[in-house]
């Protein structure tokens, strides 16, 4: 997980993190030979170190607003 950036292990690549989560564990449950199947891993939470946890909620919460604005927008455009 330490190779991706938090924004992508966040959104886009989430399944694909899992999966190769997944996969690693059942590989090294495999290499000790303990009869264990792995069938899921899940991020259950995904956060932000600590120190800078608040920019990156305000980075989040600017982007949501850009969204809604964005949509906003286009409706009006419509009208």
């Amino acid at each position: 997980m330490g190779e991706n950036t938090i924004d992508y292990t966040m959104t886009d690549g989430r399944d694909e993190i899992q999966k190769k989560v997944e996969l690693y564990l059942q590989k090294l449950m495999d290499n000790y030979d303990t009869g264990l199947l792995i069938t899921q891993a899940r991020l259950l939470v995904v956060d932000p170190p600590g120190q800078v946890k608040e920019a990156f909620h305000d980075v989040v919460r600017a982007w949501e607003d850009r969204e809604r604005v964005m949509t906003e927008a286009q409706a009006s455009r419509k009208i």
